[in-house]
């Protein structure tokens, strides 16, 4: 269920924020609840049902639901919820490998799974026969199941049991069909009774199953509220061994509390629904997700916001167990984090208001796997297991948020010029890194100018004078030195093309651009022959002119006929420098030439030698301005790896459901090169430019974390 359906985030019914003196009164409730809470003291901070229920519940004893702790799951190839298992049977090697996955990078304990009315209706006995796969399959994964039956999300009609949906690009879960469709709500509330209670019966003593959930998310309808309370009584008269469950937060209709939240407003909103009513305890069956990063214009709510990222939710559950220890509160709820456990073709990896057709995100915003099994974030999954196992595998790890129960998220800013080095696990001083996954979260500003440095294995500065923030062509800062005819001046793949087209004059024009650019040393411009081919080069006047940027100094020359070169020189008034450089590998993320270039520095000035480069702009993503953005580095001896924001068809899926009988790709790297002559150990730092940055999170883990992803 999502919010865009029917009011996807922290509770928006009338009745479910409470007033500030509900919270205070409830804060000074809490020290005196006992820690096991038992069904005596159920009434405490109730909150009122929605609907009035036509019948007294026997609601089971106080259920711990502290290690119920996963995701909602779908099949990656599968085009959304519970139609899905019409085509069960081409599923089952999907669902093998990603509960597999799911068991060995998370650790995590329950899977939230979604039936339909449709699939019931058209083959029960089939579903059922599915289903008891599903829980073997799960089983072996170590893995328990929270069924749903229905919910008002999404689409209520267009569903199909026999012609699968396709997704659409950019639209969030396009495919997901609210269950009832509205042409089988026709029947009346009556006609979904053997829905609920044959399967039910079915399973009623399996210990697999971890709760039955009757409705997610309905809406303030009297047909969905009465299908609610019906369901719930038909579900409890069977007598499962699970808890039945029911939406929103506390009601007549549900064993536990079953609260939902799209928000970091853990303090002001999480905690007083959580604690609404003691003895039932609680579970939060949608528990966040990732920051909403920019979309194309036709995009709606475009603030930029933490909706409850997976380091958050982590965190405020952490300070939980403390105040549960110290006697606080008498207990600390399951969670579903990030919505799903599959990047995959539901498309939740784009946010619900973003724009049709937008390119894939920097970071998706739900989900934890993409298809292959490797972790949208290895430093996220590596938080999700040290939570559920109580073992921490990191070398290095901080998130920068408060010990202490907070609203909002915390990131560390780097003000331009400046640098942040990353502390060992102890916060004693420096994490000292030789080989380590290390992955950070790191956001690029809008001017789309900046450089952001990352060292590596770093040991001492090497100083560097500074450079303008921004010089202008034909300013006294920058001056074209000296022009070459029939000259050109080789050099790495560091550079940058600009289009001639319509240009005057070209030579002025290609060296103009070389003083916008900062790192800019040396241009060249080339007239092709018809023999030649370069689709970066554009006719101009019946001619193909080529102008190359490049990094190099001009100091290396070579003949080249028909070709023009020059170089720049640059004063330097006064302003932030670039990223200080240190000795050690450096890797730069150049916004204004969309390069990620790997460097080893040896410790002299001057004395660098350029390992490998990738060109961002050649990305569907690519580096994405005002937003985060994924970096990950893989240490391993002589062997870098880099991995810059990978995306969902990089796996080699195609977005539909014939996806299901595909073996998804490993992600791609970005660099991968061997250092012949590794460096010694050292710090992990980050710098920025005459731009300021941002770290959401950074983390070193053991190399054998993303070896056996």
């Amino acid at each position: 269920g999502t919010f865009s359906c029917v009011y996807r985030g922290v509770s928006m019914f009338p009745g479910h924020r409470r007033s500030n003196m509900r919270i205070l009164i409830l804060v000074m409730l809490l020290p005196a609840l006992s820690v096991q809470p038992t069904h005596a003291i159920r009434g405490l901070g109730r909150a009122g049902s929605l609907v009035a229920s036509s019948h007294k519940s026997d609601y089971l004893p106080f259920v711990d639901t502290e290690m119920w702790l996963g995701a909602e799951y779908t099949p990656a190839a599968a085009p959304a919820n519970g139609l899905w298992w019409a085509w069960f049977d081409r599923f089952v090697p999907s669902i093998t490998r990603e509960l597999s996955a799911a068991n060995r990078m998370l650790r995590l304990t329950t899977i939230r799974v979604f039936l339909h009315s449709m699939v019931f209706a058209h083959n029960s006995t089939k579903l059922m026969e599915d289903m008891d796969t599903f829980l073997s399959l799960a089983e072996d994964a170590n893995i328990s199941v929270g069924f749903v039956f229905f919910g008002d999300c999404f689409n209520h009609q267009g569903g199909s049991v026999t012609v699968p949906c396709t997704p659409v690009k950019g639209l969030h879960n396009g495919c997901w069909m609210a269950s009832p469709q509205d042409i089988e709500r026709e029947n009346g509330v009556e006609s979904f009774k053997s829905y609920v209670t044959d399967t039910i019966s079915r399973f009623k003593t399996d210990h697999r199953i971890r709760w039955w959930e009757i409705f997610n998310e309905p809406s303030r309808t009297t047909w969905s509220l009465s299908l609610r309370d019906a369901g719930y009584r038909w579900a409890k008269a069977v007598e499962p061994l699970a808890p039945v469950l029911s939406c929103w937060d506390d009601n007549n209709d549900t064993d536990i509390v079953d609260h939902q939240n799209y928000g970091t407003g853990f303090k002001s909103s999480w905690l007083s629904a959580l604690y609404s009513n003691p003895g039932k305890g609680a579970v939060v069956t949608e528990a966040g997700s990732r920051w909403f990063q920019p979309q194309p214009i036709g995009a709606i709510n475009m603030a930029q916001t933490d909706q409850g990222s997976p380091l958050t939710v982590l965190n405020f559950l952490e300070q939980l167990r403390v105040l549960k220890v110290a006697g606080k509160v008498p207990y600390v709820p399951g969670a579903i984090v990030c919505w799903e456990l599959m990047v995959g073709n539901s498309n939740t990896r784009w946010h619900w208001n973003t724009a049709v057709g937008s390119n894939e995100p920097a970071i998706p915003w739900d989900a934890w796997l993409f298809p292959d099994g490797t972790p949208i974030s290895h430093t996220e999954a590596a938080a999700f297991r040290k939570y559920v196992t109580g073992t921490n595998e990191f070398l290095a790890f901080e998130d920068f948020l408060p010990d202490s129960i907070e609203d909002g998220d915390v990131f560390q800013s780097i003000e331009a010029g400046s640098s942040y080095t990353i502390p060992n696990d102890a916060k004693t001083g420096p994490a000292v890194i030789s080989d380590a996954l290390v992955e950070m979260s790191i956001w690029v500003d809008g001017a789309g100018d900046g450089v952001i440095s990352v060292a590596l294995r770093a040991g001492s500065a090497i100083p560097s004078p500074p450079v303008p923030p921004n010089p202008e062509p034909n300013s006294t800062s920058c001056k074209r030195t000296q022009t070459f005819n029939d000259t050109d001046i080789p050099g790495t793949d560091n550079y940058r093309n600009f289009d001639l087209r319509g240009s005057k004059d070209p030579i002025f024009d290609c060296f103009s651009e070389c003083c916008g650019w900062d790192n800019c040393g040396s241009w060249i411009v080339r007239a092709l022959t018809d023999q030649d081919d370069d689709h970066n080069c554009s006719y101009h006047a019946g001619t193909r002119l080529c102008c190359w940027l490049k990094v190099e100094d001009g100091s290396h020359r070579v003949g080249r006929p028909g070709t023009t070169a020059g170089i720049v020189t640059r004063e330097h008034p006064p302003g932030p420098p670039l990223p200080e450089v240190y000795s050690g590998l450096q890797l730069l993320v150049n916004a204004t030439s969309e390069m990620l270039l790997l460097v080893r520095n040896d410790g002299k000035v001057g004395d660098r030698e350029v390992l490998g480069t990738f060109d961002l702009s050649t990305l569907e993503n690519g580096l994405v301005l005002d937003a985060w953005n994924m970096l990950r580095v893989l240490l391993d001896g002589p062997h870098i790896t880099v991995w810059f924001n990978p995306m969902f068809p990089e796996t080699g899926f195609v977005g539909n459901i014939s996806d299901a009988e595909r073996t998804p790709k490993a992600l791609p790297p970005r660099i991968s090169v061997i250092d012949s002559q590794p460096l010694s150990p050292g710090a992990v730092i980050v710098s920025a430019g005459h731009r300021p940055t941002r770290i959401d999170y950074v983390s070193a883990l053991p190399t054998s974390v993303a070896l056996h992803a």
